[in-house]
């Protein structure tokens, strides 16, 4: 009998922090008062996320809701798979959400898992270093990978066009 055929790879997937993540430096889910799951994560936090179907350009999304003080994401990165990704940083002054997206090539992702790394250099204040939630200085909401065929351009010139929370 013919093999069955492979399942076609997405071409964009969404890693919802309400839902099991693996990797490091995330803490368990909150409820927020609207309803919303999240996790906060630590100064230097990763997540495996599925494979996505090949292509030459894509875009990453980083939604989170809450930040523990002002200038946490002051220097904030992403590390996709290892390498540096150029992203932008865009806050909500009135609700406080924020997101980091930034767009990838077709070297930075991988078709069986990516690891994504958020690296937070002020994620702990001077004189908060043993401060119980010392380790958890903004949460997220999920965080999407989406690839783009020639025909579409990350709308990346106006982050918070992005920013649904």
């Amino acid at each position: 009998p013919p093999a069955p055929e492979a399942t076609p790879l997405p071409q964009e997937v969404t890693l919802h922090f309400g839902d099991a993540v693996t990797g490091y430096g995330i803490h368990e889910v909150q409820t927020l008062g609207s309803g919303k799951d999240c996790r906060y994560v630590a100064p230097i936090s990763g997540f495996l996320m599925p494979g996505v179907a090949p292509a030459s350009k894509a875009v990453i999304h980083v939604q989170g809701l809450r930040r523990r003080f002002p200038e946490v994401l002051n220097g904030a990165s992403l590390i996709v798979n290892g390498r540096p990704v150029n992203a932008k940083i865009y806050l909500n002054p009135k609700s406080g959400s924020w997101n980091i997206s930034g767009s990838l090539s077709s070297r930075d992702l991988r078709q069986d898992k990516n690891l994504i790394e958020l690296r937070l250099p002020n994620g702990i204040p001077e004189g908060e270093e043993h401060s119980p939630t010392a380790d958890m200085p903004v949460a997220i909401l999920y965080v999407s990978i989406k690839t783009l065929d020639q025909t579409t351009q990350p709308a990346l010139d106006d982050p918070q066009a992005l920013s649904d929370a």
